[in-house]
């Protein structure tokens, strides 16, 4: 009797474990392929989103250093324009050169604002590109700015007055007199003479040819409008800040 029901509870025990086993048999394998996949799509998520934002933050600094590159050829072409009114300021004495002077600085201001166009394809003004634009003179003191009250301030022993002097190039971000951090555009305005105004090969003319200062011109720029390019005319969908730390 004792051998009859010991091995009926052994019977029934083993009825209950076998799909117990069987169950843990399946699922195990089945939560371990669950957590393997679940890992692998996270991993494969993140790398997609960085690569995206990679690919954002790239297109964002190319777009950047593309509208510094063309703020120096427009500084440039600027400076050419105010060739002919320095000139006369110089050589005849003229003060109404300086009025001159002082519209096509204004025309800079407005020609250069940031613009954006609307859903109906129509522009507006967003801000101003420039803060101020101004022009030094031969001594590095400035004749003429978009804001009186800069005219006189001594710049001869700034680099702006002293790097402007041999080229274009980006002053690196600083605090003005405001506590605004700006970058500065600068140009020199110079007149270029040739000895000999006969034909001559082009490694002779620039031999022979000799460039007069007439003044620098600077374009000044708030840091925080690099902005605009992040988050206005290129769009920015994700957020983020831009730190500048200057470019030369």
């Amino acid at each position: 009797m004792l051998k009859k029901a010991s091995s009926r509870n052994y019977l029934g025990s083993l009825r209950v474990r076998l799909p117990l086993l069987f169950i843990l048999a399946t699922a195990i394998p089945l939560i371990i392929f669950s957590l393997f996949s679940y890992n692998q799509v996270q991993s494969t998520f993140v790398k997609q989103k960085l690569g995206d934002m990679m690919n954002i933050i790239d297109a964002k600094y190319i777009h950047t250093l593309e509208y510094l590159d063309k703020g120096k050829a427009d500084i440039g072409l600027d400076a050419e324009f105010l060739k002919g009114p320095l000139e006369d300021y110089y050589s005849k004495g003229d003060k109404s050169a300086l009025l001159t002077i002082n519209h096509k600085l204004n025309e800079v201001i407005e020609l250069n604002k940031f613009k954006r166009k609307n859903p109906f394809n129509r522009q507006f003004i967003l801000k101003n590109r420039f803060s101020e634009v101004m022009v030094l003179g031969r001594d590095g003191r400035v004749l003429v700015s978009t804001k009186p009250a800069s005219k006189g301030r001594d710049f001869s022993g700034s680099s702006i007055f002293r790097r402007g002097k041999k080229g274009i190039f980006i002053k690196d971000a600083y605090r003005d007199s405001n506590n605004q951090v700006v970058f500065d555009f600068v140009a020199p305005i110079v007149k270029t003479h040739i000895k000999d105004q006969t034909p001559l090969s082009e490694a002779r003319r620039l031999a022979d040819q000799k460039d007069e200062l007439l003044g620098v011109l600077v374009a000044k720029v708030p840091a925080k409008y690099l902005l605009t390019l992040m988050n206005g005319e290129l769009g920015n969908m994700t957020g983020g800040k831009l730190w500048f730390a200057g470019y030369s």
